[in-house]
């Protein structure tokens, strides 16, 4: 049916257990800048500042290595990526906040 209205076949998809794979290993890239300082130190506040700093850095290398991919300038395409993804993690930040007063 698939193949008949989209026109993929079965052979095209690919291995779900692959991409299972390739999707936890990612999340689990990203997520290592922000909880390493947790790890290595013990004042939460500097914890949580050195976490916004590292995922600042990080996703701004990783926007770098965007621009190969998408042939932008490296540095056009590494500020798009800092404020994308700076704008996601304060929006989660933040309504974390906002769920704390309502969940104590």
């Amino acid at each position: 049916m698939v193949q008949e209205e989209i026109g993929i076949s079965p052979g095209l998809i690919d291995n779900p257990f692959e991409i299972g794979l390739i999707s936890a290993l990612s999340f689990l890239i990203g997520a290592f800048p922000a909880i390493l300082p947790f790890f290595l130190f013990e004042d939460t506040k500097i914890d949580l500042v050195l976490s916004a700093i590292l995922v600042l850095l990080f996703l701004f290398v990783l926007g770098i290595f965007k621009s190969r991919i998408t042939k932008i300038h490296w540095f056009k395409s590494a500020l798009e990526t800092l404020l994308i993804g700076g704008i996601s993690c304060s929006a989660g930040f933040f309504l974390g906040r906002i769920a704390e007063t309502y969940f104590k």
